[in-house]
């Protein structure tokens, strides 16, 4: 919360609001003094601002294409990833809508909307992919040392062998194989998404078909009560 959902990251809450650099929980820490609402500042809507007013906000505005007129989310079902993409685009991707109908909220009342921050790279939500336009934002070095901690403590010999004793062939994995001999070495993440849930909060199974690469290692981090999870399983 305190460094991940601020700029340069972008998260949920950048599309409907002008949210302050410092983040939203940061705005919070500093005021929670404060009792009355009236008192406390208030986050703007990003509707109730013209592009140019002077707001700096964490995301660029771009005056958005009005959308769908349909009660129902889009199924957003991209193709299976190859082993590799040579060519991926590079050309923008559409910023959504922003809401009309907000009001000023006070950062305590935001919060709990507060569900997702990207870091590194931009991910798009609408269209489930990278939008490599932008420009990469930094990683976060806490982050960055656990994701290649994990890589290099793999056995990757045993992950790609076959059956028997054997690793799958080279051939068999195109021209842009797995690496997994120099990954020790030469893995590092550039892109991450941070999600953040409430108590009754639920991820639904999904399958992740974003990435340039599938055979490039994904690291998973989880901070959760284990009292309150439910994996699924049983």
């Amino acid at each position: 919360l305190e460094n991940q959902a601020r700029a340069p990251n972008e998260t949920n809450l950048d599309t409907h609001y002008i949210i302050p650099e410092e983040g939203v929980w940061n705005v919070h820490v500093v005021n929670r003094h404060i009792r009355e609402l009236d008192s406390c500042p208030k986050i703007t809507p990003r509707a109730q601002v013209e592009p140019g007013s002077g707001f700096r906000a964490s995301a660029e505005f771009e005056p958005p294409e009005p959308p769908a007129s349909s009660s129902k989310r889009t199924l957003i079902e991209n193709a299976a990833g190859e082993v590799a993409l040579t060519n991926p685009s590079s050309a923008p991707l559409p910023q959504p809508a922003p809401s009309s109908s907000l009001s000023p909220v006070t950062p305590y009342q935001l919060l709990p909307k507060l569900r997702w921050a990207n870091i590194g790279r931009s991910y798009h939500w609408g269209s489930k992919a990278y939008d490599l336009s932008k420009e990469l934002a930094p990683f976060p070095e806490d982050v960055k040392d656990v994701c290649t901690t994990v890589v290099k403590e793999v056995p990757w010999d045993d992950v790609w062998a076959s059956e028997g004793s054997e690793q799958v062939p080279q051939e068999d994995w195109g021209m842009e194989g797995p690496g997994w001999n120099s990954w020790p070495e030469t893995y590092e993440p550039d892109a991450g998404i941070v999600n953040f849930y409430q108590t009754k909060d639920t991820l639904m199974g999904h399958v992740d078909r974003s990435e340039v690469s599938s055979t490039t290692p994904l690291v998973s981090i989880s901070y959760v009560s284990l009292a309150v999870v439910s994996d699924g399983l049983g």
